[in-house]
């Protein structure tokens, strides 16, 4: 069985990092892009009173605004399937 050395884990199985590492990517896909997707296609909107999301259905997006949609695949579930 192959091991990984990870965060701070002396030693990590690969039965261990692949559900992380599929739900990771299963969380981004599933939630973040389909979120962002939807409100841009205008599928669905927040009350018009609301702010949660209002620099997304406003189209302000900056490169700062939500590094989830890149750090959570790149830099947390790509190297867990980089064994």
């Amino acid at each position: 069985m192959r091991t990984r050395t990870i965060r701070g884990e002396s030693q990590v199985t690969v039965s261990a990092l692949l559900p992380s590492a599929f739900t990771g990517s299963a969380g981004v896909m599933g939630y973040l892009y389909q979120l962002y997707g939807s409100m841009w296609s205008q599928q669905y909107t927040q009350n018009p009173s609301s702010s949660q999301y209002i620099t997304l259905v406003n189209y302000a997006m900056t490169s700062s605004s939500d590094l989830r949609l890149w750090r959570i695949p790149y830099a947390d579930v790509l190297p867990d399937l980089d064994l």
